[in-house]
């Protein structure tokens, strides 16, 4: 097993690993995206483009959840997940709302580490798991 530092990942295929450090500025900036609308994450360019039925089904589902998403706190780090895939990391982060605090709401994201060393994140989902 490989010990993570700031900018090099766990890959570890047989458990999940803390969100490491150099992606956690990343997952801020794309929550803030979300907690102001955005599901396009404009001007990310470290975010692969969303599809148009992937940014459907985030509005749609966090209208029906009823609450309002806010930037994450740094305890969301404690709790929030990334696991290797043998090709890139599932990350599970999980989401803070304005009414209840720490939610059971969830972003899902892939990482992919590129030849030059530099990430790419694509948005899979937001829903409860």
């Amino acid at each position: 097993m490989e010990i993570e530092t700031p900018c090099r990942p766990t890959k570890d295929p047989h458990g999940a690993h803390p969100i490491p450090l150099c992606w956690r500025p990343m997952i801020r900036s794309i929550v803030q995206k979300l907690a102001n609308g955005d599901f396009v994450f404009d001007g990310l360019s470290f975010v692969s483009s969303v599809d148009c039925r992937t940014q459907q089904q985030m509005k749609a589902y966090l209208a029906s959840y009823g609450e309002t998403i806010v930037e994450l706190p740094e305890a969301t780090s404690n709790s929030s997940i990334a696991q290797w895939m043998d090709t890139y990391w599932e990350v599970l982060v999980d989401l803070w709302t304005k009414e209840s605090g720490v939610s059971d709401l969830c972003l899902s994201l892939r990482v992919f580490e590129d030849a030059d060393g530099s990430y790419r994140i694509e948005v899979d989902s937001l829903h409860v798991p």
